[in-house]
């Protein structure tokens, strides 16, 4: 299935090129031009015919064509040749294919409109940070998972795809502004922050992270939208007590937001501990150390000795640990670290140690071996999403103060414990998995996002793409962007791919958004494309006398090298963008 949607793709660009040049050739026709050639494609020729004076072709190499004219190349003086024929008709027959694709697009928009649109998942649409990499300087001042991203360098940014745009730009600095919010707590403060990007090469292309590793989006348990198994048969999250329809809401003591920072909880070495203090219960989070890395008093060793007895684990074993001495019953004794500042005080009794109740001191012991994840799930139907105000749905099958309720219930109530729509599931031990040398922890499920419905008027949609390609130029005339970043024939053929894997109306949005970019880019005021023609037209038109031809072609013969090495060196960065081979 994957080959046949890549042939889908070649048959679109292919088909491109087709109305493109098909725009050109009906139009010469109806002036009555003498059309020489009619190709599709370039290099050693697979099909041809001759029909009524035209040679119609099909070449082995699809990405583009050409319409020759009679006198267009050559000087000629022959009836139905190229400068025979009045200016204005000459300039409507090579605007011809320019408008021919951008009529397609503007009818591609139509038919998915008419069609009520497709769907994407709610990343695409999101404005809430999804992760920041905790080693980042966006990390350092404040800036954490849930925050609202507003603008980048004064840039709005929504969804992915401004995310990724915005880290292919060469900026020094990146000013960010968002909000920081506090969602248990219904706070929100404004913030804007000045970060140095740092360049990172990720699979073949490189980007000027800032630390923002993608958008929130939900995590739902949903098997029906699942191709294959939805849990692992291995997977610890079998006896977890999850539910087809559950989203994975809150984990180790923090919402989620995204998977990244799913994977982040599940590594980090924290404890989530219950404990009891002057008659109150509270949940905090405690880093875990090595005792080796531990410099102990022989009264402190002998405490950790009779511990380590009464759980039977072995004395050659290095132990993973708290920063604070407990004694037999699981009562915090004093601080390793002996400074001011700390998170458990004398006497707090720690009654449970990643939501799993303990008794004495060794089953603290015990549980701080192992890495558990402690999991609230939140249960809804989860239908899909209009587009607009996604972001102020995030949260709208949570009730906050049930969350509150139920997380100081952890560690006292038993797994399966419900508030509302939410419960407490049984605490697992995640999968490790090894890869290139780095340790990775997963629940063996497959969790997805929640669909977005997509159905933008296509005058809008035809407006936002010509925006952005507006955007993209402005940028790379700035020297903003570097063109190793654009995509070539096989980059274009990728993204159609993708899109007609996804669905049927995906596909026509692919193919009617490549459509737009190729009518648009072709009439750029260049001499080897249709722009350059009709400037040389409108030129003859404004002032009665053509651009002599030994001027053309000086001007375009550089061109045509241009172009050449143009194609040549975004098919190459195509190219390695498949393998990610490259490193910049």
């Amino acid at each position: 299935m994957h080959y046949l949607n890549i042939l889908y793709g070649l048959l679109g660009l292919s088909f491109l090129v087709f109305i493109h040049e098909l725009g050109h050739f009906l139009v010469a026709r109806y002036f009555k031009m003498r059309v020489e050639t009619f190709s599709i494609g370039f290099g050693p020729t697979l099909w041809a015919k001759t029909h009524n004076g035209v040679l119609y072709r099909l070449a082995l190499i699809p990405f583009g064509g050409y319409v020759k004219v009679q006198g267009m190349d050559e000087e000629s003086q022959e009836e139905g040749s190229y400068y025979k024929k009045r200016p204005y008709q000459r300039l409507l027959m090579v605007l011809a294919g320019p408008v021919i694709n951008l009529i397609f697009a503007f009818l591609g928009f139509c038919f998915i409109y008419f069609c009520g649109g497709f769907y994407r998942t709610s990343v695409d649409s999101s404005k809430l940070i999804g992760m920041v990499d905790p080693a980042s300087e966006l990390y350092q001042k404040g800036v954490r998972p849930g925050d609202v991203l507003e603008s980048i360098n004064g840039n709005p940014v929504i969804g992915t795809k401004d995310l990724f745009f915005q880290a292919i730009l060469n900026a020094p600095t990146s000013v960010v502004n968002g909000i920081s919010v506090n969602y248990l707590a219904g706070t929100k403060s404004p913030f804007s922050v000045e970060i140095e990007p740092k360049k990172v090469n990720f699979r073949g292309v490189e980007l000027n992270t800032i630390g923002l590793n993608g958008f929130a989006s939900y995590l739902i348990y949903d098997s029906k939208r699942i191709k294959g198994p939805a849990m692992l048969a291995d997977s610890p999250m079998k006896d977890s007590g999850i539910m087809d329809g559950d989203r994975l809401l809150w984990v180790n003591g923090e919402l989620v937001f995204s998977r990244e920072q799913l994977q982040n909880l599940l590594a980090e070495k924290k404890a989530f501990l219950t404990i009891l203090r002057d008659h109150k219960i509270l949940q905090l989070k405690v880093p875990k150390i090595l005792l080796s890395n531990i410099s102990l008093t022989s009264e402190e060793k002998e405490e950790i000795n009779d511990l380590r007895f009464e759980a039977k684990i072995s004395s050659g074993e290095d132990l993973e640990f708290i920063p604070y001495l407990i004694d037999h019953d699981g009562i915090v004794v004093s601080n390793f670290q002996k400074t001011q500042e700390s998170t458990l005080k004398p006497h707090d009794r720690i009654l449970a140690v990643d939501g799993i109740k303990t008794v004495f001191g060794a089953d603290v012991l015990q549980l701080l071996q192992k890495k558990h994840a402690v999991m609230i799930t939140a249960h809804g139907s989860y239908s899909p999403l209009e587009q607009k105000g996604t972001d102020n749905q995030f949260f709208s099958e949570v009730k906050f103060k049930d969350l509150d309720r139920l997380i100081s219930q952890i560690g006292v109530q038993s797994p399966g414990f419900e508030v509302g729509n939410l419960r407490l599931l049984k605490s697992v031990v995640p999968m490790e998995v090894e890869h290139q040398g780095n340790k990775f922890y997963r629940l063996g499920i497959s969790l997805v996002d929640r669909q977005v419905r997509v159905n933008p008027n296509p005058f809008v949609q035809f407006k936002s793409c010509v925006g952005e390609i507006s955007k993209l130029l402005g940028h790379l005339t700035h020297g903003e962007l570097s063109p190793k970043h654009l995509s070539g024939p096989i980059g274009i053929v990728g993204a159609m791919q993708k899109g007609w894997s996804e669905s049927f109306k995906d596909g026509v949005f692919w193919l009617s958004t490549i459509s737009l970019n190729l009518g648009v880019m072709n009439l750029l005021p260049l001499p080897v494309l249709d722009g350059g023609h009709i400037v040389f037209n409108l030129y003859e038109m404004l002032f009665r006398r053509r651009v002599d031809r030994k001027v053309m072609e000086r001007i375009f013969v550089p061109f045509v090298f241009l172009l050449i090495g143009f194609a040549i060196f975004v098919t190459f960065h195509d190219i390695m963008k498949i393998f990610g081979m490259l490193k910049f």
